[in-house]
């Protein structure tokens, strides 16, 4: 029979997908999604389950699989020897779990509130967890710590969604820890805040003789529930949405777009987590007391929906620069501002409405006393920048939606001030005074300042000036033109400097296309001569697409620069090298 660990006490069977409630029982995910269709109350412990999301057990699912693989492979070899071969389906286990009784739940609850006996000596610290920088490798993927965020170079990490610190998949699970990894994603769905505040929550009061519906799709409790909360808070439960509706409760994830119908209603729309948060359910008595948070977030917009604001008109507002090339560029750089390229994350400072977006319009979660340094009643183009070499650890900090303490080491270096005037140079002085009248009027850590540039004497100052700033570990450089007017998109008064680099690599396999390259090349799998392994998918043309190199020949790729595990960033293919071959990159040092 299967070990008690592997059983679901409500499926009476092995487990294939094991999801663990928050409070720290697992079992079969489809199985407890139904219980908590109904109830708000683990099955096991009774214990009242405030937050009724899951979390996936990727260690205990590896050992099931594992168990299941041994499994088969004795009921093979028992067939093959004319033996009877064991018995593999769940009847076994849920006569063991009937049978055992209060004896199997206890063995349950034991595993579940430790996940598995091999993760104790790291619940207890005995086992160090990861350091931050380093690097580990699970199958073919990487796990990393970067600043304060665990991050998986695999698919489900990557296409997650959400909070990058929100994240978790089950390479994370055993690097750190079934039971670790838990805790950790506990944590953050039981602390999640914005800038150090609660997340923003309705005033259920004000329900009281407003008509309010609620969509079919509810995620969390079902209909009958609902509209018994919402009656006993005063509110009128209508069952289909009219022109009378004043409240759409929308069971919807975080982040999903409404529909055309619930757009068109002229109704306030709350999402079921707002609803939720906004009360209290006793869980002995089921009665709900209200409960109205005394921190409310009032969003810049004015909008009540509770959805993530945006900004949708700052990427148009954006400056943008094209590439400036020494060989074929008919620029005379003479006269123009040159100043280094940052390797940062781009934000815009909306010092009227004191919000600070990403290039996307997506809003950036600094915590709030950083923000606090940054000047208002003007508009700020900058970068905020960790240092040279940088750019991952700078993006784990500035990604995160928790505000971490990590902020500090962040800068936001200022280039222009959009709005102010229309020549670049009255605009710089423009935000020097704003910014000096920030650091004026507070005692505190000022972490913004003006990025400085230098006035270019011709081409040969600039490929002097571009291999000093690489020799340090910058970018590149950036190049303006002065008296320029700020304008939105890609300008040629705006032109970034960088040095090309190159190098070879082993082709190892192929992988097909998408879209426009369905059925031929898109992109090549390679190891270069430093061993690190990555694809390269742009450069080929269409024939090369239909003929790409073939496995075990080199190729020259040409990359801007090295991450800090020494992969190359946005490799592009250059050519076929026949002139070198698998043996001569193996000899350079990797193996």
């Amino acid at each position: 029979s299967a070990p008690p660990s592997f059983i679901c006490s409500l499926a009476c069977g092995i487990m294939r997908h094991p999801a663990m409630t928050l409070v720290g029982s697992t079992y079969e995910k489809v199985m407890i999604q139904q219980w908590l269709r109904d109830h708000d109350t683990d099955p096991l412990t009774n214990q009242h389950l405030s937050d009724t999301r899951l979390i996936d057990n990727w260690a205990l699912k590896d050992s099931i699989e594992s168990w299941r693989q041994q499994h088969q492979q004795q009921s093979r070899n028992c067939q093959r020897e004319g033996k009877k071969a064991p018995e593999e389906d769940s009847k076994q286990a849920a006569k063991t779990i009937k049978e055992g009784g209060q004896k199997k739940s206890e063995e349950m609850n034991d595993y579940t509130a430790n996940s598995g006996a091999q993760h104790e000596n790291e619940i207890n610290g005995e086992d160090d967890d990861m350091a931050e920088g380093e690097e580990r490798q699970v199958s073919s993927y990487t796990v990393k710590l970067i600043g304060g965020v665990y991050s998986c170079s695999c698919p489900a990490w990557r296409y997650k969604g959400g909070a990058i610190d929100a994240r978790s998949c089950k390479h994370l699970a055993q690097v750190r820890g079934a039971e670790r990894e838990a805790q950790r994603m506990r944590s953050v769905f039981q602390n999640s805040n914005v800038n150090g505040k609660k997340r923003r929550r309705k005033d259920i009061t004000s329900l009281e003789g407003k008509s309010i519906c609620f969509t079919s799709a509810l995620q969390t409790m079902t209909r009958a529930k609902a509209h018994a909360l919402a009656q006993e808070c005063g509110a009128v439960v209508h069952q289909s949405v009219t022109r009378n509706t004043d409240i759409l409760v929308v069971g919807r994830r975080p982040g999903m777009k409404l529909s055309k119908g619930d757009e068109s209603n002229h109704c306030e729309i709350w999402e079921e987590e707002d609803f939720i948060d906004s009360t209290e359910i006793n869980s002995v008595t089921g009665t709900p007391s209200v409960s109205v948070s005394a921190n409310i977030e009032e969003a810049s917009t004015g909008s009540s929906s509770g959805a993530q604001l945006q900004d949708a008109s700052v990427p148009a507002k954006i400056m943008l620069a094209h590439s400036y090339k020494f060989d074929n560029s008919r620029v005379d750089p003479t006269g123009w501002l040159m100043s280094e390229k940052l390797d940062g994350m781009r934000a815009w400072w909306d010092g009227h409405k004191r919000r600070l977006w990403s290039r996307q319009g997506k809003p950036i979660h600094a915590p709030t006393w950083w923000l606090e340094s940054l000047p208002s009643g003007i508009t700020l183009d900058g970068e905020l920048w960790l240092g040279r070499g940088k750019f991952q650890e700078c993006m784990s900090i500035v990604r995160r939606q928790d505000g971490p303490q990590t902020w500090n080491q962040v800068t936001f270096v200022v280039f222009d001030a959009p709005e102010s005037a229309t020549g670049y140079e009255e605009r710089y002085s423009k935000a020097k005074e704003a910014l000096e009248e920030a650091d004026a009027s507070t005692s505190q850590q000022q972490y913004a300042w003006l990025h400085p540039y230098a006035i270019c004497n011709g081409k040969e100052h600039v490929k002097s000036k571009l291999d000093e700033i690489e020799e340090q570990g910058g970018e590149g450089l950036m190049l303006r033109k002065p008296g320029s007017e700020y304008k939105g998109g890609r300008s040629n008064d705006l032109l970034k400097v960088k040095s090309a680099r190159d190098d070879e690599a082993i082709v190892n396999s192929h992988e097909t296309g998408r879209g426009r390259h369905g059925g031929r090349l898109g992109a090549v799998h390679v190891t270069n001569r430093a061993g690190k392994s990555f694809k390269v998918g742009s450069g080929f043309t269409d024939a090369e697409r239909e003929n790409p190199p073939p496995v075990g020949s080199v190729i020259t790729y040409r990359y801007n620069e090295l991450t800090n595990g020494g992969t190359p960033r946005f490799p592009v293919f250059v050519r076929i090298r026949p002139d070198v071959s698998a043996a001569d990159i193996q000899a350079a040092g990797f193996s």
